[in-house]
């Protein structure tokens, strides 16, 4: 049996939505985790989190009238990939998969995972599971595939990593808005968060997304703003992300938010999302057309649910 829990358990009843939602409006950043009796931790792992099978996720994603998903396969679970293999199989084309790999497996594995529906490789440098000279290797290995490399790093890294993912052959797309490591009470906010939109290292990430063909995931909103009211002292790094290229960036909640203290509300970080993003069209743009394109769903028309 794994250890206690030292993550909070996502919240059960999330705020209402007080906006309507565009048909394939897609959640691109979720975490599956158990049931650990059939899907174990990692022996290895570096931290404890409660269960979050896809059937809560499920539950959670009707509530909001959220039509698309994609997993992000959570280290938590190691490199054995069956929990979110079989939350693939099970769902089909309404979801999509981010693998973790230790080395970049051979040709006719990863097009056994492609079938399955994964269509990206994360690369975790901010807790040292990865380092810059994984990502030519893993690029050429994924290029074929059209799948993208997603990276989680911190601010302080980005700038290291800058040279070598501006010449990748495959888009990277960058996890929180540049990442903060932070807990919901704001206990442990890195520089990144207090410095803002000055900070070295989101300007490298500015210039990553407008001139190098990058992308950005809009979220953890929770996380870059923790300790402020309403997550306010996030928005101005959102806002910069959408002035420098909003045909390239995508919104996930991060449910069910590992290794905080404890839990946002999801509904709240959608509302949130549409309160600082007033604009429709710029909202279906990064919540349906950009997530269509880089994972390779199914276009969807304006209608709103």
């Amino acid at each position: 049996m794994p250890d206690a829990p030292d993550c909070a358990a996502p919240l059960a009843e999330p705020e209402p939505l007080r906006f309507g939602l565009p048909a394939g409006a897609c959640d691109t950043h979720i975490h599956v985790l158990g049931p650990y009796a059939r899907f174990p931790l990692a022996a290895d792992r570096f931290f404890t989190p409660p269960e979050a099978p896809w059937e809560a996720y499920r539950a959670l994603q009707a509530r909001l009238c959220l039509q698309r998903a994609v997993i992000v396969h959570s280290a938590a679970h190691g490199l054995d990939m069956a929990v979110t293999e079989h939350a693939l199989a099970a769902v089909g084309d309404s979801l999509r998969g981010v693998a973790m790999f230790g080395e970049a497996p051979g040709e006719r594995e990863l097009e056994r995972l492609h079938a399955l529906g994964f269509r990206g490789a994360r690369l975790n440098v901010a807790d040292g599971l990865a380092g810059v000279d994984a990502f030519p290797a893993l690029a050429a290995r994924i290029r074929p595939l059209g799948w993208h490399i997603q990276v989680l790093a911190t601010l302080e890294q980005i700038g290291s990593l800058a040279p070598v993912v501006g010449r990748l052959p495959v888009p990277c797309v960058f996890d929180h808005m540049g990442y903060s490591r932070a807990t919901a009470d704001g206990v442990a906010a890195d520089v990144g968060a207090a410095t803002g939109v000055q900070h070295p290292g989101f300007r490298t990430l500015l210039s990553l997304l407008r001139e190098h063909g990058c992308w950005v995931k809009l979220s953890g909103i929770d996380r870059v703003g923790a300790g402020s009211p309403g997550w306010a002292s996030a928005r101005p790094r959102l806002e910069a992300l959408v002035a420098a290229c909003d045909r390239r960036l995508v919104w996930g909640s991060d449910w069910p938010h590992v290794r905080l203290d404890r839990a946002p509300d999801d509904g709240r970080l959608l509302n949130t999302l549409f309160d600082w993003i007033p604009d429709e069209a710029l909202r279906k743009r990064i919540l349906v057309d950009n997530p269509a394109a880089l994972y390779q769903f199914e276009v969807h028309d304006a209608r709103t649910h």
